[in-house]
């Protein structure tokens, strides 16, 4: 029994980060499906901002927005201010003076971001909203090279890409820039073989008529879209030239509590999908399961690795059992290791992905756990950040 628990578990676990990806990359090499493009094809665009206390990187944000080389007259830019109390409405007010494109919403008292979104969304005239957050930085083909997919009508969503920069290599940046390489990589092949189910929530795009009101403040608002449009039967493709900008300085601390309210909200929004996650879904089933539910119940395959190998061990099973935790003592000791050098602004490779994947599996039981018991913060909390001087990045490589 406990050799079949570890057995299956790992199975898991292999299959998930490792095997379910190599699945998809070799799919994608022998049976790509074609989407229809057209670089000419100009639909009315009305992007879509949620901001919180966001003057220190706001500026930079609606540059990229106002000076996209896409026709001026066919852009709308929808921005609510969710109570902020800094900075934020002086700029928003001010960028409107100049450019009547940008229409600010001013909300005196915080309602939260679904409702923000909802609320903006119910007046945009677009055919084709574009998602954003303030703190990216948009390349300036990044509108063209979205719509340029929804010639195709099988195409309800386009995911961009996410990109981070940073003045230091050490930290967790390392390891987070790693990550998102394998996971653009990965949205990239699922894209070419039917859609993808992740993207990023500050530069994805949909069709204004796919949209569907947010129901709560639970929920993870760019996932829901994502499943939105999975079930009304569109694809959703990843475009690598539309390109979003972070400057990346979110704390070890900073990045285990998005994790973990990934996870949270993620379950939340589930719930309003059974019908995705049955075997009648099919293959859009099977990306979700294995690009994100297995994930996030990651952490507790590996406590049930760990709790079997330890009974295993004092109970003198097989050799087999204190050679495994042998193994996982030293991954546990690792991750410590990793834990101190971070604190200390130190990059050893393996030590500090260890240490990543054992934090953020730590952030991902945490956040199904708040979920379970119900509690999720209601407001989104906006983590340390700052403006980049680094160049926009003008083309994908993928």
């Amino acid at each position: 029994m406990a050799v079949t628990l570890i057995t299956i578990s790992t199975g898991v676990l292999l299959y998930a980060y490792i095997l379910y990806p190599l699945f998809i990359g070799i799919l994608s090499k022998l049976k790509p499906r074609q989407s229809r493009v057209d670089e000419a094809f100009q639909p009315q665009i009305s992007i879509i901002l949620s901001a919180y206390n966001e003057e220190r990187h706001l500026g930079k944000c609606l540059d990229s927005l106002l000076t996209q080389n896409y026709p001026k007259n066919k852009i709308e830019i929808l921005i609510g201010s969710d109570g902020s109390n800094d900075g934020t409405n002086t700029i928003l007010k001010d960028f409107a003076t100049s450019y009547p494109s940008l229409k600010p919403n001013i909300f005196e008292s915080r309602r939260g971001k679904m409702r923000v979104l909802n609320d903006l969304i119910a007046n945009a005239k677009g055919e084709i909203l574009l998602f954003v957050d303030a703190d990216m930085v948009l390349s300036p083909d990044s509108l063209t090279k979205h719509v340029r997919h929804y010639i195709d009508e099988e195409v309800g969503g386009v995911a961009g890409i996410y990109r981070i920069v940073s003045d230091t290599q050490g930290g967790i940046y390392g390891s987070e820039n790693d990550y998102h390489s394998y996971e653009m990589l990965l949205r990239k092949n699922e894209s070419l073989i039917h859609s993808t189910v992740g993207l990023s929530g500050g530069n994805y795009s949909i069709r204004k008529d796919l949209w569907k009101e947010l129901p709560s403040d639970e929920i993870h608002d760019d996932l829901f879209s994502v499943f939105t449009l999975l079930e009304s039967g569109k694809r959703i493709l990843f475009e690598p030239f539309a390109i979003s900008t972070e400057h990346f300085v979110r704390s070890i601390r900073e990045e285990f509590k998005r994790k973990a309210r990934f996870a949270s909200r993620g379950f939340a929004t589930l719930k309003f999908f059974p019908e995705l996650l049955s075997p009648q879904a099919g293959l859009v089933a099977v990306m979700i399961w294995s690009h994100k539910i297995l994930r996030w119940i990651a952490p507790f395959l590996l406590m049930i690795i760990f709790a079997t190998t330890v009974v295993g061990t004092v109970r003198g099973y097989a050799s087999y059992f204190q050679i495994l935790l042998i193994v996982e003592i030293f991954g546990i000791v690792t991750a410590l290791i990793g834990w101190i050098l971070n604190s200390m602004n130190i990059s050893v490779p393996l030590v500090r992905q260890i240490f990543w994947f054992v934090a953020m599996n730590l952030a991902f039981m945490f956040g199904t756990i708040r979920y379970v018991l119900g509690k999720d913060e209601q407001h989104w909390v906006i983590a340390t950040r700052a403006a980049s001087n680094r160049p926009i990045l003008q083309e994908g490589h993928l």
